[in-house]
């Protein structure tokens, strides 16, 4: 994973100061491990398809979904003196696997860790790509909640 840039430290250390931080406020980093490959295709390809169909005709959103599960399928990679292709996730290296990997934790945070920032009971969620920074109000919920 690539540290984090200088102007993202500057505006990660701006919205930090923003805070009102009191004794019930417990702070949790979490890290997605072995993102890309655990990264469901069919699931993600179907939210892909859907976003696509909200702003394209049929006709293109057909094209770039042919296009996009054609190179999902060239999922190769080497090991030693030998080449094999992997039947879980996305490829390593693969320009289209950092898109994927973001479509598909868009929408857990959609789905999951919205309501808790709606609710209040998240005070601050950022991520950088799989590492998780947050700060939760534990009166109103828990790491195991959260996680």
């Amino acid at each position: 994973m690539q540290p984090l840039q200088h102007h993202q430290l500057q505006l990660l250390a701006n919205e930090l100061v923003k805070l009102h931080i009191n004794t019930q406020h417990s702070l949790l980093t979490l890290h997605t491990q072995e993102l890309y490959v655990n990264i469901p295709i069919q699931e993600t390809t179907n939210l892909t398809k859907a976003q696509l169909a909200r702003n394209n005709d049929n006709h293109t959103t057909h094209q770039i979904m042919t296009l996009l599960i054609t190179i999902l399928k060239q999922n190769y990679f080497s090991f030693g003196d030998h080449i094999y292709q992997s039947n879980k996730g996305v490829a390593m290296g693969s320009p289209v696997s950092s898109t994927m990997a973001e479509i598909f934790l868009q929408h857990i945070e959609e789905t999951n860790i919205k309501h808790l920032i709606d609710t209040k009971s998240l005070s601050f969620y950022t991520r950088y790509v799989d590492d998780i920074f947050l700060i939760y109000d534990s009166t109103r919920t828990n790491p195991d909640e959260i996680h």
